[in-house]
């Protein structure tokens, strides 16, 4: 994250506007006087981050950030590691971004690194996805950093040297699975999977067992026809359409690394936000479907006209270049914490 201090601007990055445009959705629902203050509002946030291994409170003084410590609870589950993990990139991002955007805050908030955070009345709960319509002010989700902001991202194939045809590779996410589940497709990526099962076109293949919750609903699904080992991004970037699925709530890097592809991002409707997908338009940037058929008429639409979606990969592209490089991510969010500040 040192890196965005030497950021170059780019001339194509999100404008003032736009970024306002993007807070503006985030702030709605937390007009001046909704969110609880002072000692109240203290209280309020530590009571929940005491109780949630996912819940965490960032104090920002001037440009400098602190995480507060939690009480010790013996907890060291994969799972709590994993969120300690994630809230420390919060706090270096955030204090990078401040020092940056050389914007001094005075304020406390209350952060959920879970992939679902929890939802509540009085005061803002920071998150970086949420159901449509929940109130919690969005955050850049995580795999900006796991991702190491898509530096290296580059897509050696042109449009046209890929195969009309379109492919996902994604862990078992969804739900909780048992054998049961398992056989009778119950989840959305279950289900695509078994329906696009040897699909002369379609390559969708789950590559991780995730969720299952004894082991042998693992092995059953490790033994399914549309089960296996990992697909590389740039093995799947030979295909022209990239298909985007939800699991434990929306997908984060395979949005981004898609619309940057000089293929098109084909994403399946969703209940979840991410804070940049108010400022996407389906049938511009991507392509959005309902249902399995429906990547299958895109296909045979392509087919029948080769090059007709070649427009939507190039706005694709210009819609990362604009909101989704290092400096219009960083800009989005000192705005964001400077608004909320006044607010909290």
């Amino acid at each position: 994250m040192a890196l965005a201090l030497h950021e170059v601007p780019s001339s194509t990055q999100a404008s003032s506007a736009e970024i306002d445009a993007l807070v503006a959705r985030q702030t709605a629902k937390w007009p001046t006087g909704r969110a609880l203050q002072g000692a109240p509002a203290r209280a309020a946030r530590a009571a929940v981050a005491e109780n949630s291994n996912s819940c965490f409170i960032l104090s920002i003084d001037g440009v400098k950030v602190r995480l507060q410590p939690k009480r010790t609870t013996g907890d060291r589950s994969e799972h709590t590691n994993a969120c300690l993990k994630r809230a420390k990139l919060y706090r270096a991002f955030i204090e990078t971004t401040l020092r940056r955007a050389r914007t001094p805050l005075q304020m406390e908030l209350l952060l959920d690194v879970n992939d679902l955070a929890l939802q509540a009345e009085h005061f803002p709960v920071f998150c970086f996805q949420s159901p449509r319509g929940s109130a919690n002010p969005l955050l850049p989700d995580v795999d900006f950093f796991h991702c190491k902001w898509y530096r290296g991202q580059r897509d050696t194939l042109s449009y046209e040297e890929k195969t009309c045809s379109a492919v996902f590779v994604g862990a078992s996410t969804g739900d909780f699975l048992d054998e049961e589940a398992i056989l009778v497709s119950r989840t959305e990526r279950l289900r695509a999977a078994t329906y696009f099962k040897g699909h002369p076109t379609v390559l969708f293949k789950i590559a991780k067992a995730a969720n299952c919750l004894t082991d042998e609903a693992r092995a059953l699904l490790e033994r399914q026809p549309y089960f296996s080992e990992y697909i590389s991004w740039p093995t799947q970037l030979r295909h022209r359409f990239l298909l985007s699925m939800d699991g434990n709530g929306a997908t984060c890097s395979r949005v981004v690394k898609g619309l940057m592809s000089n293929g098109v991002l084909v994403k399946y409707s969703s209940p979840h936000d991410l804070y940049y997908f108010s400022a996407m338009s389906a049938g511009k940037e991507y392509l959005a479907v309902e249902s399995d058929a429906d990547v299958e008429r895109i296909l045979a639409e392509e087919a029948a006209y080769p090059g007709r979606y070649q427009v939507v990969a190039r706005a694709g592209q210009a819609f990362a270049e604009r909101y989704l490089r290092i400096g219009s991510v960083m800009d989005y969010t000192a705005r964001l914490l400077q608004v909320f500040s006044n607010r909290t």
